[in-house]
C-alpha cells in the first residue's frame, strides 16, 4: 500500500499539465500513487498524461468523458489504493517536498488531516526559472480539534474550503461524495470531513501553488452556477444546528460575507436582463437567511446593507452597483475584514 494517493484532475489545460505532472513526479516522498484523470479534454491534457504514464510507473491515467470535477475527485477517491488522499488541479503545480511534509507533519502528530500554506501565482507569472517556493517563513506547525479547525476555516485565515492544499486519510472519505453537477465542490465537501476529524495540523510552509487563470471555473464570466457556493450553505447550516454558538456564529457570518461576493460578482458583469433576474434570486436568498444574518453580530453598515436590498430592491442595486468603489476594491475589503474579525 502507497503511502499517499495523489489524484490530479485535468481538463483541457494543456498549457499547465506538463508543470503539474512533473511537480507531482519529482516529490521527494517517492512512495506514493499518481492518478492522472482527463476528464474529457479535447486539447493534448490527456496525451500528456500519457506520455508520463510511460516514464514512470507510479502513474494511472484514467480518460472518461467530461463529468466535471466533483466527479473525477471521487473516482480517484473510489481507485486510490494509498493510506492518505491528496488533491492537486491539473493547472496548478506543488513543492517538491509537499507530500513528504504533510505526510511527516499528519503521522508526528497523529492528525487525520495536514494542510498547508499556498502560494497565489498569476498565469502570466509562470516560468520554469522561478522558484515560486524559495521565501518561506520559519516553520509553525499548528494542531487544531475539529471544532477549531471548522472555526479557521470559516473565517477563511490559514484554511481555504478547497480540496487542494490538504492531505487527508483516506478513511475520511467514507460516506462522503463531492457533489456532481456543481462548482465550488469544497464548499459543499470539506465541512463534513473537517467535523468527522478528532485532530487537523497546519503548517506555514507554502507547499502548493494555486495558479490563477482567467479561463477557470472560479474565474469564469457570472452565471447561475455562481450560487452553488451560496447554496452550499443551506446544507451547511442545518448541519451544524446543534453546535457551539461562537461556530455557528463565524458560520453564518461566512455565509453573509458570501453573499456579498455573489452580489460582487453579479455587479462586476454587464448590466442585463439577466443581472436584475441574478439580483432577485440574490434578494431571495437574503430574505430567507435575514435571521442567520443577524445571528452573526453584524455591524451597522452590514445590517443597513441587508435592509436596503430587502427594502428598497433594484433601487439599490443601481445605487450598489454604480457606486465610487469598483468591485475588485470592495471584494478585498471584504475578504480584509473576514480575516480581521
Amino acid at each position: 500500500m502507497p503511502k499517499v494517493s495523489v489524484i490530479a484532475a485535468f481538463y483541457n489545460v494543456e498549457a499547465f499539465a506538463d508543470k503539474c505532472i512533473r511537480s507531482i513526479c519529482e516529490q521527494d516522498l517517492e512512495d506514493i500513487e499518481i492518478i492522472l484523470i482527463d476528464d474529457g479534454s479535447v486539447d493534448r491534457s490527456g496525451d500528456i498524461c500519457d506520455e508520463y504514464a510511460l516514464k514512470d510507473p507510479r502513474i494511472t491515467v484514467i480518460h472518461q468523458e467530461n463529468q466535471g470535477l466533483s466527479a473525477v475527485r471521487n473516482k480517484g477517491i473510489a481507485v486510490a489504493k494509498g493510506e492518505y488522499i491528496g488533491f492537486v488541479d491539473g493547472d496548478d503545480f506543488i513543492n517538491k517536498k509537499m507530500y513528504s511534509e504533510m505526510y511527516r507533519i499528519i503521522t508526528e502528530n497523529n492528525a487525520d488531516i495536514a494542510v498547508c500554506a499556498r502560494e497565489v501565482v498569476k498565469e502570466y507569472e509562470i516560468n520554469d526559472s522561478k522558484d515560486f517556493f524559495e521565501e518561506q517563513e520559519p516553520e509553525e506547525i499548528t494542531v487544531f480539534n475539529s471544532t477549531e479547525a471548522l472555526k479557521e476555516m470559516f473565517e477563511y485565515k490559514q484554511f481555504w474550503v478547497e480540496a487542494w492544499d490538504k492531505l487527508y486519510k483516506k478513511e475520511l472519505f467514507e460516506g462522503i461524495l463531492y457533489p456532481e453537477g456543481k462548482t465550488r465542490e469544497g464548499v459543499y465537501t470539506t465541512y463534513k470531513i473537517f467535523d468527522k476529524a478528532h485532530k487537523v495540523v497546519y503548517t506555514n510552509q507554502k507547499l502548493y501553488a494555486y495558479v490563477q487563470r482567467k479561463g477557470s471555473i472560479v474565474h469564469a464570466t457570472f452565471s447561475k452556477r455562481n450560487f452553488d457556493g451560496l447554496y452550499a450553505y443551506d446544507e451547511m447550516i442545518p448541519h451544524f444546528r446543534n453546535a457551539e454558538e461562537e461556530l455557528k456564529k463565524k458560520l453564518y457570518y461566512r455565509c453573509y460575507v458570501k453573499s456579498k461576493i455573489v452580489l460582487e460578482e453579479i455587479c462586476a458583469g454587464d448590466l442585463s436582463l439577466d443581472s436584475f433576474k441574478y439580483f432577485d434570486e440574490y434578494r431571495d436568498y437574503v430574505i430567507d437567511h435575514k435571521q442567520y444574518f443577524l445571528e452573526a453580530d453584524l455591524d451597522e453598515e452590514e445590517i443597513k446593507h441587508i435592509n436596503n436590498v430587502i427594502n428598497l430592491g433594484y433601487a439599490y442595486f443601481l445605487k450598489y452597483r454604480y457606486r465610487e468603489s469598483t468591485p475588485k476594491t470592495v471584494f478585498h475589503c471584504i475578504r480584509r475584514k473576514l480575516t480581521n474579525r
